[in-house]
């Protein structure tokens, strides 16, 4: 699909939404003996309200290993809209604030053993959050997660 677009129209919140420049690839996919080694690259580009997001992919889905990695690059999402559909309230009111993510993601199935791996970075700009301290700006950078193993590098500043 190329050049898609989602009009949502949310009345209840009294806003409206744009997801559009939609991009998605799909690669052919086969589970025959001799393509299970093959690499699949599936993609993903949109604008959320303005905000480009492209998730690019390469998985190779009928191996063994079920090896798979994912970039997700995300800029300048509204931070405060986007919490506006969480399903439970937070203990700061969030005024202000714009998400960006340059991420990596792998998974690996290694002798019967899962292995999620997540590292990059994430950023909020322009915060503004009502709580006790004045916090601005948070960069985090995930210098390796592995939430199945209960292994969380972070650097944060």
């Amino acid at each position: 699909m190329e050049n898609g677009r989602i009009d949502f129209d949310d009345r209840l919140l009294k806003t409206h939404h744009v997801i559009d420049r939609w991009s998605i690839g799909i690669p052919f996919i086969a589970n025959l003996a001799f393509t299970t080694e093959l690499l699949v690259t599936p993609s993903l580009q949109a604008r959320i309200d303005g905000s480009p997001l492209s998730i690019h992919g390469r998985t190779k889905p009928f191996a063994e290993s079920r090896e798979s990695d994912i970039a997700l690059q995300l800029d300048g999402l509204d931070v405060p809209q986007l919490l506006s559909y969480a399903p439970a309230s937070l203990p700061v009111a969030v005024k202000s604030g714009r998400l960006s993510t340059n991420l990596d993601l792998s998974f690996e199935l290694n002798a019967e053993t899962p292995v999620v791996r997540i590292k990059g970075t994430t950023d909020l700009a322009d915060l503004a959050v009502t709580d006790k301290h004045a916090t601005q700006s948070l960069h985090v950078n995930a210098a390796n997660l592995e939430p199945l193993r209960n292994v969380y590098q972070l650097k944060c500043g």
